[in-house]
């Protein structure tokens, strides 16, 4: 056979190769499912340990979590569900032992941005837009006995 044959034989084999291997993979890709359905997905690193998780937060509203290296969760990101607050997102942040120091979340009707600073799992101070007309900002904050002043705005 010459060269020429030889070409000719080698783009007809490809051309038939790609046109069978097409079909082949075309095949394939329509048997994955195109909606998957869990109650909870877990990320793992290399060792198996859990790093990350897509889950309920208990409340029927989904969360996102990602964990330390001891297994604490350290970043959450999720929606509310309880009365007069579903569908209002929020992000948590959490020390190495597991409690909340900063909350940033949208409340009430107009759905106005608050950031809350924890110590001991208790208020420190919080600010954040007025609740009634989300337009004029506030500032309180806490002692270690949990009494309240203002800074200033109404809170």
């Amino acid at each position: 056979m010459n060269n020429k044959g030889i070409i000719v034989c080698a783009v007809l084999a490809g051309f038939f190769g790609g046109l069978m291997s097409n079909g082949i993979f075309a095949e394939a890709q329509s048997n994955y499912p195109k909606v998957v359905s869990a109650e909870n997905f877990q990320l793992v690193d290399n060792n198996g340990k859990r790093v990350g998780s897509w889950a309920n937060c208990g409340s029927g509203s989904p969360c996102l979590n990602f964990f330390d290296v001891n297994g604490n969760v350290r970043l959450q990101l999720g929606i509310y569900n309880a009365a007069g607050e579903a569908g209002l997102p929020f992000v948590i942040l959490n020390s190495n032992g597991g409690d909340p120091k900063a909350i940033l979340r949208l409340v009430g009707q107009n759905e106005a941005p608050v950031l809350v600073m924890k110590n001991n799992n208790m208020d420190k101070m919080v600010m954040g837009l007025d609740f009634a007309n989300s337009s004029e900002p506030f500032l309180a904050k806490y002692d270690n006995a949990g009494s309240k002043s203002m800074v200033f705005g109404k809170y």
